[in-house]
């Protein structure tokens, strides 16, 4: 594979500690079903966050986003950063982006090993995807082989680092 060694596809499942389930999934294989989703099952239905939508465990929707009543959250967001910085009033969201991108890097793990992904352990561990050197002149931390491919995570054999 020249292009890197990214899957094209990801299912993962997060369990949170209150009980709410959030399933979130990719896959933009050629000739495959591309979806990109996020469902988030609580106690009284599912969020599906790519129609705006909650339904109950009857199958009935209980609540629906509608543009013409409700502003669009991705406006809102960038509308809020904006105003912040121009009335230069403080704007902290670093701990939703930290926790998301963190979130996120541990699915991937779970994606490509095959394996549970423990947040807790993650954290305890020393396990690191930043390069070496944060510079544009700095050695790429991941090299293809001498066949200018890249080595693919395969579920089930790869390891999870801080477990390797």
């Amino acid at each position: 594979m020249s292009v890197g060694e990214i899957f094209d596809h990801h299912f993962v499942e997060v369990r949170y500690e209150n009980g709410v389930i959030l399933n979130s999934q990719c896959r933009h294989a050629k000739g495959a079903m591309p979806k990109v989703a996020e469902e988030i099952q609580g106690t009284e239905g599912t969020l599906y966050l790519q129609n705006g939508k909650i339904v109950d465990r009857k199958g009935e929707t209980k609540w629906e986003y509608r543009e013409r009543n409700a502003p669009n959250p991705y406006q809102v967001e960038h509308d809020e950063l904006h105003a912040a910085i121009r009335n230069k009033t403080p704007l902290n969201n670093a701990y939703y982006g930290a926790h998301s991108s963190f979130t996120s890097t541990l699915g991937r793990i779970a994606t490509y090993s095959g394996q549970q992904v423990s947040w807790d352990e993650a954290v305890k561990s020393d396990f690191n995807i930043g390069p070496k050197d944060y510079a544009f002149d700095a050695e790429a931390p991941v090299k293809p082989d001498a066949n200018g491919n890249y080595a693919l995570p395969i579920p089930g054999e790869t390891k999870v680092p801080w477990k390797a």
